[in-house]
C-alpha cells in the first residue's frame, strides 16, 4: 500500500491555509515535513505513520524532517507509543532552544518499536518527569545546549529498555536536580566533549548493563550512587585534563551483586573551584558480592564477599574480602599484586583461568574448582584443589589424588597409598614415598619438576 508525504503550508502556499499538511503518494515509509504541535486542540496535526488521541501519541514506522524550534511538541503527561522503525531528523535554527521531542510536562515513552534521533540540539527535552519503558532508542546529537541529549528537571526513569546515545558537544543525560533510574536496561552514552550522565542521585539495578564515556570531562557526576545486580563501566578519556570516569565528590552508597569499573588514563582529579583535595578519593559506603575496579585512593566504609580491583602507578592492586567467586577469567600482570586477605577465599569456578604473573599474598584461601585453571609463574601457599583442573602446566584428570606446588615444596594428597616420586627434568628421581593421606615434598630447588602418582603424571613449578 501506498504511503502519504504531508508537507506544511511553507511548500503548499497555493493550496492550503496557514498550517495545512498536504498529502502525495509515495511507496515509501510515511514522512512528515515541519513540527508535529499536539499542544493547540484546534489544530491538532492527523497523517499517516501517527495517531493522537487521549494524550497518546501512537508512531508506526513515521519519519519526521523538521527544524526551527521543535520537531515533536506534547502537552503535560503525554505518552509517546512507539511501533516499527521511526526516524526525527531535526536541524535547529533557533537559539538556546528547540529538541527533536519536547514535552511541556512530564513524558512518557512506552512500545517495543525503535526511534532514531539525529538532531543538532537537544534529543528529548521534558519540562516534567521523563520515564522510558521499553523499546530501543538511536541518538545522536552534534549541538551544545544548555541541558542535554536527554533533559528532565526531575526524573528519568528507565525501564527495560536500550538506549544508544552519541553527544558530540553536550551532556549525554542531564537531571541535574534530579534522579536518574535505570532497571533491566541497556545504556550506551559516548559524550565527546562532556559528561555522560549529570544528575542528582541515581541507581542502577535489575541487571542493567550501563556503558558510559567522556572525552574531556567526567563520565558520569551525580551526588550519590547506588548499583545492584548489573554491570556499570565508566571511562575519561581525558588527557591531559585528569577528571576522573566517576566525579570524586559523588558518594557511592552501596554496590551489591555488581560489576563497577570507573576507568580511564589518568590517576588524578581534577578539582573544581572549591574543591577540598580529598576529593580525589573514590568514597563507596558499602559494597558486598561485587567486583569494584577503579584509581587509587579507594575509600570504602564496609566490604564483604568482593574483589577490589585498585589501580596507581606505583602498585596496582587486587584485593580479596570474604568469599569471592570470579565471573570471568583474569590475569594478574607483572607488577600487580593479588592479596587474598585472612579468613578470605578466592574461588576460580570451572571453565575460567586465574593467571598470576605478578605477585601473590595468601593469607586465606585460593580455592580452584574442578574445570577451573591456575596458571602462575610463582609459587602461591593454601592453595585447594578439586579434580580436573589446570596446575602449573599440566591438566590433572579427574581423580582423587591432588598433586600442587606450594613455596619450595610439592604437596600429594592420596586416599589410597599410591607410589609417589619426584623426578627433576634431568631424569634423577629426588624424592619418593607411597603416600596415604597428605605428604609434603621439602627441600626442592626451584625449578620444573614431573610427579609422578601411580598412573598420574603431572608437571609443576616449584618456586621460593
Amino acid at each position: 500500500m501506498k504511503k502519504k508525504i504531508f508537507t506544511s503550508m511553507m511548500m503548499m502556499a497555493c493550496l492550503l491555509p496557514i498550517g495545512g499538511w498536504a498529502e502525495v503518494e509515495t511507496d515509501s515509509v510515511a514522512v512528515v515535513t515541519g513540527a508535529l504541535d499536539f499542544t493547540k486542540a484546534d489544530s491538532l496535526p492527523t497523517g499517516e505513520g501517527f495517531t493522537w488521541a487521549n494524550d497518546t501519541l501512537k508512531l508506526s514506522d513515521l519519519n519526521i524532517e523538521a527544524e526551527n524550534e521543535n520537531g515533536i511538541v506534547l502537552p503535560d503527561g503525554a505518552t509517546i507509543v512507539l511501533s516499527g522503525n521511526n526516524t526525527i531528523n531535526f536541524k535547529h535554527t533557533m537559539q538556546d532552544t528547540g529538541a527533536a521531542i519536547k514535552g511541556i510536562g512530564s513524558l512518557a515513552f512506552t512500545g517495543d518499536g525503535t526511534l532514531n534521533i539525529n538532531s543538532s540540539y537537544e534529543a528529548i527535552n521534558a519540562a516534567g518527569d521523563l520515564k522510558i519503558n521499553g523499546g530501543k532508542m538511536e541518538i545522536e546529537t552534534t549541538g551544545e545546549s544548555s541541558d542535554g541529549s536527554i533533559t528532565s528537571p526531575t526524573l528519568l526513569s528507565i525501564n527495560n529498555s536500550e538506549i544508544n546515545l552519541n553527544a558530540i558537544e553536550d551532556d549525554g543525560i542531564f537531571v541535574y536536580s534530579g534522579t536518574v533510574e535505570i532497571n533491566k536496561s541497556t545504556l550506551n552514552i559516548h559524550a565527546t566533549e562532556e559528561e555522560g550522565i549529570v544528575c542528582n542521585n541515581a541507581t542502577i539495578s535489575n541487571d542493567s548493563h550501563v556503558y558510559l564515556y567522556s572525552g574531556a570531562k567526567e563520565a558520569f557526576e551525580p551526588s550519590t550512587l547506588s548499583i545492584s545486580d548489573s554491570y556499570v563501566e565508566l571511562f575519561a578519556d581525558n588527557e591531559p585534563y585528569k577528571y576522573q570516569s566517576l566525579y570524586r565528590n559523588a558518594i557511592v552508597t552501596g554496590i551489591t551483586n555488581s560489576t563497577f569499573k570507573a576507568l580511564g588514563h589518568g590517576n588524578e582529579s581534577a578539582l573544581r573551584e572549591g574543591e577540598q583535595a580529598d576529593s580525589t578519593v573514590l568514597k563507596m559506603q558499602s559494597v558486598s558480592n561485587s567486583w569494584v575496579e577503579g584509581y587509587a585512593p579507594i575509600e570504602i566504609e564496609t566490604v564483604n564477599n568482593s574483589f577490589v580491583r585498585t589501580i596507581s602507578p606505583e602498585a596496582t592492586t587486587n584485593a580479596v574480602h570474604g568469599e569471592y567467586t570470579l565471573p570471568a577469567s583474569i590475569e594478574i600482570t607483572e607488577g600487580e599484586e593479588l592479596i587474598i586477605s585472612e579468613n578470605a577465599t578466592l574461588t576460580v569456578p570451572s571453565g575460567l583461568t586465574l593467571t598470576n604473573n605478578g605477585t601473590a599474598t595468601n593469607e586465606g584461601t585460593l580455592h580452584i574448582k574442578a574445570g577451573g585453571a591456575l596458571e602462575s609463574s610463582t609459587s602461591i601457599d593454601g592453595i585447594i584443589i578439586d579434580d580436573n583442573q589446570m596446575v602449573g602446566t599440566e591438566t590433572i584428570e579427574a581423580q582423587s589424588t591432588r598433586i600442587y606446588s606450594a613455596e619450595g615444596k610439592i604437596i600429594v594428597i592420596a586416599p589410597q597409598p599410591t607410589d609417589v616420586q619426584i623426578i627433576s627434568m634431568t631424569g634423577a628421581v629426588v624424592a619418593s614415598a607411597n603416600v596415604s593421606g597428605q605428604q609434603e615434598f621439602t627441600n626442592l630447588a626451584s625449578g620444573v619438576y614431573i610427579v609422578r602418582a601411580g598412573e598420574e603424571i603431572v608437571k609443576l613449578n616449584v618456586a621460593h
